[in-house]
């Protein structure tokens, strides 16, 4: 099998017991890899209404064909479960060198089932994998467990790790790989720590065997062309983000920041950046080595903030000190927490207090009014170990507001309970559209739509597009592929030709794409979801937006407006009316066990 190491590793932490089993050249083909496959066995290995804390769920890490290989920017491995956030369908996924390093140590994947009785973590040196004790790391920070691993074992190894926050079951908990990338979003780290797997460390030295190497190093050279380093990194968009209205401030209440000038990317590359730091194999370089050189947050280091970070713990919480941010950002790196979930839940406290909502005896003492960094660190180190207030705000915002009540719920922002991302919905149109059809709740990866027009006018001539870049997105992290290589889709085809054998045409993989995207659907279907779920938070959709170029805008002109996108984007996917992909549908796009499975159960499709 070119372009893939041919294994599967099952780890079940009940049984301590590690097996290894043949990818199946069939699997390979119809669901590339990645978040492709990971959602296949998903879909095979996991019940319906499995609590995603239970052993029976599982965890897959999931590398694709061009992972490790000298495709450019080919590094992206994906985490693929249940979500204890939304009890969806996910998949999160993370850059760095944890990926080459699974594939170079013997393996595609890892599937993790099960439950241990104490803290474990899996080391795979070379094809050899080992279940060892981490009871002397339990407790410890994602950088410590990585220095305690690299000191005592393996100082070569890459190591994904848990934090206190998936220690602790914090809903939205992250998975940290190489001190500062992150698989942050869906809640994967909780998962990983009710199964009390703190970290599995990878390393090996095996080659990914390629089916037409020459071809493919001259097809490389000419994507280098193409592909020189990013000055500013992801903090690059900020500013775009604030000139379309799209910039969320203050819980979401605008799209427009004031100090917007003094958290972008050219300050920030003016300020704190050191150099540029690049994922492996990558030419694009997007992470920044940044130190706060003065303030109260001096001595700080880290890669990043992310654009994300600025947007949801800068603007989003009213604070426009960029030490302050980086410093937030490297304790949810270390107690391993998303960011964006994160920034989200801190702005929502704010509000919620400067409302009157919440005050200082529910809030262990503390002020949280919008631009008080001083309140939202303790925030986040009580949200990392469930204490006080943070045991609450650890459940995520639409469990927190309905918990809270007395009308939180019309400003808490997510979708299906996954909290929305740094692109404020009001701000484009069909942005609103991406959001509430996304199976995994608030992504902002998972398919985008093109264009800057604020939603004056209906999106629903929107919705072919956007499943096409769906499509694209899903074929893309099924083979590992960083979203910001700057290529063509007919050239993606090739390179994956050119790795595999394969001799698949661009349409051909582009149902590739749409055939896992229905598989993920189909499993959410199976959990109960349908289009009652397909919305978006009240705030963007009864509020207008009252700042900048979006100024006045809904994320819709109207519900009906929303209701006819529904129906536009369900018949072009040819599924009913309730988003169910039909038998028929399935059967055609090669997921005629997912129709039968549906079927069984009693499930219309």
């Amino acid at each position: 099998m070119f372009g893939y190491m041919g294994k599967i590793l099952h780890l079940n932490l009940s049984k301590r017991k590690l097996k290894t089993v043949n990818l199946s050249p069939r699997l390979a083909k119809l669901f590339i890899g990645g978040k492709g496959l990971g959602a296949k066995l998903l879909y095979d290995m996991v019940k319906p209404n499995t609590d995603p804390f239970s052993p029976e769920n599982i965890v897959v890490f999931a590398t694709g064909p061009f992972v490790g290989t000298p495709v450019p920017l080919g590094c992206r491995y994906a985490i693929v479960t249940k979500s204890p956030l939304s009890n969806s369908y996910v998949d999160t996924n993370s850059g760095g060198f944890f990926g080459p390093y699974l594939r170079f140590s013997g393996y595609d994947h890892i599937i993790i089932s099960g439950k241990a009785d104490k803290p474990h973590f899996l080391y795979i040196n070379e094809g050899t994998p080992q279940l060892l004790n981490a009871e002397h790391l339990w407790g410890k920070t994602t950088h410590e467990t990585e220095d305690i691993i690299h000191k005592d074992l393996d100082k070569k190894a890459s190591i994904a790790s848990i934090g206190q926050g998936g220690e602790n079951l914090v809903r939205y908990a992250c998975v940290t790989n190489d001190t500062y990338r992150n698989a942050g979003r869906g809640g994967a780290g909780a998962v990983l720590g009710s199964k009390k797997l703190k970290a599995i460390a990878v390393h090996g030295t095996k080659q990914v065997p390629i089916a037409k190497p020459k071809k493919l190093q001259k097809a490389v050279v000419e994507i280098y062309k193409k592909n020189r380093i990013d000055r500013l990194g992801t903090p690059g968009v900020l500013q775009d983000a604030q000139d379309t209205s799209s910039l969320p401030t203050r819980n979401f209440q605008q799209g427009w920041y004031e100090e917007a000038d003094k958290i972008n990317g050219e300050t920030m590359r003016k300020k704190i950046v050191v150099r540029d730091v690049p994922c492996y194999n990558c030419t694009r370089a997007c992470g920044k080595l940044s130190v706060i050189k003065s303030g109260p947050w001096k001595g700080t280091t880290l890669v990043g903030p992310e654009y994300e970070t600025l947007g949801m713990m800068g603007s989003n919480c009213g604070i426009s000190d960029l030490g302050a941010i980086a410093y937030a950002n490297l304790l949810c790196d270390q107690l391993g927490l998303d960011t964006i979930s994160t920034g989200v839940i801190i702005g929502f406290i704010m509000e919620c207090y400067e409302r009157g909502i919440l005050t200082t005896k529910e809030l262990d003492g503390l002020k949280p009014t919008f631009g008080n960094a001083e309140a939202m660190m303790p925030l986040i180190r009580k949200i990392a170990y469930r204490k006080g207030i943070g045991n609450l705000l650890a459940e995520g915002v639409k469990r927190a507001s309905e918990k809270i009540g007395k009308g939180t719920e019309e400003f808490g922002c997510h979708v299906k309970g996954v909290e929305l991302p740094a692109w404020e919905a009001r701000g484009v149109r069909g942005r609103g559209l991406m959001y509430a059809l996304c199976e995994g709740g608030g992504f902002h990866t998972k398919g985008w739509v093109s264009g800057s027009e604020p939603p004056k006018t209906s999106a629903i001539r929107k919705a072919r597009k956007f499943i096409t870049s769906q499509n694209k997105a899903d074929f893309r992290d099924s083979n590992g592929l960083c979203m910001f290589l700057n290529i063509e889709w007919e050239e993606v085809a090739n390179l994956l030709n050119l790795v595999t054998g394969w001799k698949l045409t661009p349409d051909e993989y582009l149902k590739t794409g749409e055939r896992i995207h229905t598989l993920t659907r189909a499993f959410n279907i199976r959990e109960g979801f349908s289009r009652k779920d397909d919305k978006l938070p009240p705030r963007q959709m009864n509020e207008p937006t009252p700042e900048g170029k979006a100024k006045g805008c809904k994320a819709f002109i109207s519900k009906e407006d929303f209701e006819k996108c529904l129906d536009k984007y369900y018949s072009l996917r040819r599924w009913d009316k309730e988003g169910r992909p039909t038998y028929t549908t399935l059967a055609k796009l090669g997921l005629k066990d997912v129709a039968e499975d549906l079927k069984k159960r009693k499930i219309k499709a």
